[in-house]
This record gives C-alpha cells, sequence and structure tokens, in this order.
C-alpha cells in the first residue's frame, strides 16, 4: 500500500463544501520506500479503472485514518479526473469533526491532500531516463484508489490546492461535474 502526501495552497471563503486535488499528473515527487529513493509520476488516467467501478467505495479521511472519514464515494464524495489530476469535492455537513476540518483549511493548518493506493498489475514502469536528482523514475499508470485525505503532514508532491468553496460561478461548475460524473457511473 502506499501513501502520496501533497502540499496545498488553501483559500478560505465560506461554505462547507470543501474541494482538492488529491494528485496532480505529470508532476515529478522524490519517494523513498523499503530504502530506495525515486522520483514518482502520476500520469493521467491513473484513477480512470477505479472511478469507473461503483463498488469500489473510497473514502476521504484525516491522515489517512478511517476512524476520521468525513465523506465516501457512495454519500456524495466527487472524485474525478480531470486535466490536471484527481479532483474531489465533498460537503461537510455540520459535526465536531466537519467544523474542526472547515475551521483548520480555512486557517491554513490541514494544507496538503493525499492518496492512499495500491498499484494495479502492470500500473508502474520504471523508465531508464533519470528523474530529478539524477534519480530513477516511477511512471504510475493505474491504481486502485483508497482514500483521499486532508494532510498537516509531510508534503511529497507540491501542486495541489485545498479550499472551501461559496457559492458562485465556481459552485456553479462543481455541481455541472458532479452530475456529469454522476450520469458517467450509471
Amino acid at each position: 500500500m502506499k501513501i502520496r502526501t501533497l502540499s496545498s495552497a488553501p483559500e478560505v471563503r465560506d461554505d462547507r463544501r470543501l474541494v482538492f486535488y488529491a494528485a496532480v499528473f505529470d508532476t515529478p515527487a522524490t519517494v523513498t520506500e523499503n530504502g530506495e529513493t525515486f522520483s514518482e509520476v502520476i500520469r493521467p488516467g491513473a484513477f480512470r479503472r477505479t472511478l469507473a467501478d461503483p463498488a469500489v467505495d473510497v473514502i476521504a479521511d484525516l491522515e489517512h485514518d478511517p476512524a476520521k472519514t468525513f465523506a465516501r464515494r457512495s454519500t456524495g464524495l466527487l472524485l474525478q479526473e480531470d486535466p490536471r489530476g484527481l479532483f474531489a469535492s465533498a460537503y461537510l455537513p455540520p459535526s465536531a469533526l466537519n467544523d474542526q476540518i472547515l475551521a483548520d483549511v480555512r486557517s491554513g493548518r490541514i494544507n496538503g491532500a493525499s492518496f492512499q493506493f495500491t498499484d494495479a498489475p502492470g500500473g508502474r514502469r520504471r523508465t531508464a531516463a533519470a528523474g530529478p536528482g539524477g534519480l530513477p523514475t516511477d511512471d504510475v499508470t493505474d491504481v486502485t484508489l483508497i482514500d483521499v485525505t486532508l494532510s498537516a503532514g509531510h508534503q511529497v508532491y507540491k501542486a495541489t490546492t485545498v479550499s472551501v468553496r461559496t457559492a458562485g460561478p465556481d459552485l456553479e461548475n462543481l455541481f455541472l461535474r458532479l452530475r456529469l460524473a454522476k450520469a458517467r457511473r450509471t
């Protein structure tokens, strides 16, 4: 099981809809795993198989802790690939956990996003070309997604955003994307 944490630049807005990128495509990250350091690049399409399967109930949580789950795909967590990466959105109804999450995102304490996955067979390829710093590079093209998470911890990828959205053009676009994503799953 692999866990990747991403940094973010949170936007402070008033509402209860959380939006973030759990992965950003074509952005090298330096990863150390099992004593080996390498560059890892998530490629477009890496989440396509998981997202096409409505039986895969990905959760959204804090720091990969299932006890701190704040959304599930089966109950409204929107997950979709777009040209930038793996986009996630969830409405957080009032509760102690959700109120704290929203406050922490607004304050910048939660400043990253992450995803947990396992490699699908044939979904990872080591390239001969050296990545940043002369490291070998793994192209990740197919994964089984386990969770998307918010994090105040270690940042591996540096190109995501985490924000709380308000009504307006951005929210209207988000709802359109949600309806399209649901239509594709049926």
